[in-house]
């Protein structure tokens, strides 16, 4: 008995001390996946590509992995053929999109990017990146920035790309980019590996080898054209579209200026000698059978977008057309049949298909399976492609408003498990059982008084007020620099603008913020304006030329502002009487030519202090954060690197001096929390991917910080 006491003794010591290091543990982030009750009831975890898939690439050696890129940067991966995704660690990938991805022929984890320099992305940069532990760290080994932006003279189109080509045998890479031509590495990819091999000034979007010549390369580009290289890309010759001809498509518009003339898809078939597939979006599905020196209409498909066929079976064939229609040919391509494509179960805009498709992966090992992204969503079909399912469980890629406001995500007050989030590009979400389930709610289109339409799902912020058991939805949006206010009083079933001048919606030009009145929530400043019924209507504040960008929160009458034109001001005004009057505070030294209260494309960037008052913090355009108090007035706060480039901001609801920056750095870690007003600072980054900037929230119920940005929703909590 004895020896079973200390025994036991020793087991309950074992469990204590093993329960203290679990309790002592430094919180992780966790994904908070989105998923409709009816994915719920299907017994879906959730999770959705919210932002949009530029590629899709399979490991040769592990085909049970694949890769998408994202437009917003990054890459996300699945390890299970496509049923799950998640997202690597990111490290030291500083992408601001990412166009193109591949993987070694040999070993699945080294992996390659096409990564770009972004103009909102300030410290983005553009070139081939390389990974060898899976995608966890990244190496920029041949740099484009500079070179793309004093060559790229139109905008991008990051997806339905193949700019990266990785020769089976010797792992030599053909790397296609824009403008800057085409490049040759036979050493992987490393630093100084790389060799220049022509086509400068070409919007490369495809690059192909012939599985039956290893020097044989095709080139297809934005601009419609198909170059041919027999050297392995020493020489070129333009073999499509041929001198003095041209290209009709069904409908009989001619192929060339005018209309999209992209090169869709470029695809040797992996089984048959000199068979080569060629789509001009618009135009139809060609074929060559010279090895591409001629093509004939294939499918006669006026709006094809992106073809494959399985490396197994060259009679199983894909086809997907820009109005998102889906097709299937099992006989080589004489008989094509519709596809039917799964929307029910989805999340964003349920029923909804999405945008174009944007890559696909055959599985090499069953010519009925293969993977597409499709926009916003990936499927995957079982049967040859007659039936296309969801699958993009685990995917937090959802864009929660990375480039508004804090203001983006709002609380309850009194009920802990409902909350919204307001969100650039697809609308305001909510949900009322803590994020177990949500609803999307699309605005709809408003047109502008010159006849322009707004974008009803490009939103900002918004708050709620509620009135006995009613509740409305005010929400800012409208159009990325151009906002207004919308209203919903039926829970986001409906929604109507607020009305201006000759009953067009209401102006705001880049409004900055939505902002509620903590002691009336029927008050409610917007830009230079104020509601004081909530929402309903709407007046200027003193003579129109403050906006609004913080409130005082143990005093909702004091609040702070900007003046004139955003990208002429350089001070910061208090009232405290609700905007009626305004007092001018200190100057802040600025560097010359730098604004307070913005970052680089207007945004404001303003916390202030949930205790004190006149305590706030805010960054100007030259990256630098700054705190004003009265006492010490104005002070250069150093955070990481001495930047904040193109940065955001948020205190904590409660708690005096906790206070929480993100950089807009993609590729490194770029979270920090100080809790003495921004003297010391430590990094929250842990194991949150490193994909850039998001906007910050705590919520009020608990110790939950929340992180929204354009790679999904993540919450941990705070140390006490």
């Amino acid at each position: 008995m004895k020896a079973f006491g200390i025994v036991k003794s020793l087991i309950l010591s074992i469990f204590i001390i093993s329960a203290s290091l679990y309790l002592c543990a430094e919180p992780v982030w966790q994904p908070v996946f989105l998923k409709t009750p009816a994915m719920k009831a299907a017994g879906m975890a959730g999770g959705e590509a919210g932002q949009y898939q530029t590629c899709m690439e399979r490991s040769l050696s592990n085909p049970d992995i694949l890769l998408t890129g994202i437009d917003v940067g990054g890459v996300v991966k699945s390890a299970d053929n496509g049923k799950t995704w998640f997202f690597p660690k990111l490290e030291g990938l500083r992408a601001g999109a990412v166009s193109s991805v591949a993987f070694n022929p040999k070993d699945a984890n080294i992996i390659y990017a096409y990564g770009h320099h972004v103009n909102y992305k300030e410290e983005s940069l553009e070139g081939f990146y390389r990974s060898t532990d899976g995608g966890n760290n990244w190496e920029l080994t041949l740099d484009l920035t500079e070179k793309i932006e004093k060559k790229a003279e139109k905008p991008r189109i990051y997806y339905q790309h193949h700019q990266i080509e990785v020769e089976e045998k010797t792992g030599t890479i053909y790397f296609g980019s824009w403008v800057t031509g085409l490049f040759k590495s036979k050493k992987g990819g490393v630093a100084g590996s790389w060799e220049k091999k022509g086509l400068e000034g070409k919007y490369i979007r495809h690059v192909k080898l012939d599985p039956f010549a290893p020097n044989k390369l095709l080139v297809g580009t934005d601009e419609g054209e198909i170059w041919k290289s027999i050297d392995g890309g020493d020489k070129w010759w333009k073999i499509f579209p041929a001198a003095g001809k041209k290209i009709e498509d069904p409908g009989k518009k001619k192929y060339g200026p005018g209309g999209r003339a992209a090169i869709g898809s470029l695809k040797f078939d992996p089984l048959i000698k000199n068979l080569v597939y060629l789509v001009i979006e618009n135009s139809g599905l060609f074929k060559s059978t010279d090895g591409g020196e001629t093509f004939e209409i294939f499918a006669n498909r006026s709006k094809a977008f992106l073809f494959d066929v399985s490396p197994l079976d060259s009679n199983y064939m894909y086809l997907m057309t820009h109005d998102k229609d889906a097709y299937f040919s099992h006989d080589g391509g004489k008989e094509w049949k519709p596809a039917e494509v799964n929307a029910k179960l989805q999340f964003i805009r349920e029923g909804w298909i999405g945008n174009p498709s944007t890559g696909m992966s055959p599985d090499p090992r069953d010519k009925n399976k293969a993977c597409i992204s499709i926009g916003t969503r990936i499927y995957r079909t079982k049967d040859g492609g007659e039936n296309w399912n969801p699958s993009g469980e685990g995917n937090p890629g959802f864009n929660y408003g990375w480039s508004a406001p804090s203001t983006n995500h709002y609380f309850d007050p009194v009920d802990p498990k409902r909350a919204w989030t307001f969100n650039l590009d697809f609308g305001t979400v909510m949900t009322e059982d803590g994020w177990d389930t949500a609803f999307c709610y699309s605005h709809g289109d408003t047109k502008w008084k010159d006849g322009t339409w707004s974008w009803g799902s490009c939103l900002y912020g918004g708050v709620i007020v509620k009135e006995k058991a009613k509740e409305r939805w005010v929400v800012l949006g409208g159009k990325y620099f151009r906002n207004t206010i919308y209203l919903s009083e039926d829970k986001g079933k409906t929604w109507h603008f607020v009305e201006g001048e000759g009953k067009f919606p209401i102006e705001l030009g880049y409004a900055e913020a939505i902002l509620q009145h903590p002691g009336n929530q029927n008050i409610i400043y917007c830009s230079n304006l104020i509601s004081r019924d909530g929402g309903r209507t709407w007046q200027k504040m003193s003579d129109g030329q403050y906006r609004v960008l913080g409130v005082f929160k143990k005093n909702g009458d004091i609040i702070y502002s900007v003046k004139g034109e955003k990208k002429k001001s350089r001070s910061i005004y208090k009232s405290i009487d609700q905007g009626a009057t305004w007092v001018e505070l200190p100057l802040p030294p600025l560097v010359k030519g730098s604004l307070i209260g913005y970052h680089w494309h207007g945004t404001a960037e303003f916390a202030v202090d949930p205790v004190l008052e006149d305590v706030f913090y805010t960054l100007n355009t030259e990256c630098e954060l700054f705190k004003y108090s009265p006492e010490e007035g104005w002070k250069n706060l150093i955070v990481s690197k001495g930047k904040i480039c193109n940065g955001k901001l948020a205190v904590h609801p409660v708690r005096s001096g906790l206070v929480f920056c993100c950089s807009g750095g993609e590729g490194e870690a770029n979270l920090f929390m100080s809790s003495d007003y921004g003297n010391t600072w430590k990094s929250l980054q842990a194991d949150l991917p490193r994909g850039g900037k998001g906007t910050m929230v705590v919520s009020p119920h608990d110790n939950t910080l929340i992180f929204n940005g354009g790679f999904g929703m993540w919450k941990r909590n705070l140390p006490e």
